[in-house]
C-alpha cells in the first residue's frame, strides 16, 4: 500500500521497509518486489546487483516469474555482462 500509494500516502521507505521483513520471511512476492525497487530506483539507489540478488532468492524459493526475470537483466546487460 506505501508502495503505490493506496490506501495511504506513496512512501518507498516505508514500503521497503516492509518488504524486507516479509522478505526476511522467505516470502517471494516481497523479495521480487525489492528487486523492483532496485532495478527502478524507487527508495533506494538503483542497484541492479542487488535486483538480481532478490530475484536470485525469489527463484531458489520456486517463484515462476523470477528466472525469465532473471534471463531479461542479463539480456538487458543491467549490472552484468550481456548475454
Amino acid at each position: 500500500m506505501f508502495h503505490d500509494g493506496r490506501g495511504a500516502p506513496q512512501d518507498y521507505k516505508e514500503a521497503l521497509k516492509w518488504f524486507r521483513l516479509a522478505a526476511a520471511q522467505s516470502n517471494t512476492a516481497a523479495q521480487v518486489d525489492l528487486r523492483v525497487m532496485y532495478q527502478e530506483g524507487q527508495g533506494v539507489p538503483l542497484d541492479y546487483k542487488e535486483a538480481l540478488r532478490w530475484y536470485g532468492l525469489a527463484a531458489e524459493q520456486g517463484s515462476v516469474s523470477a528466472p525469465f526475470k532473471i534471463a531479461y537483466i542479463y539480456g538487458k546487460g543491467q549490472g552484468v555482462p550481456q548475454e
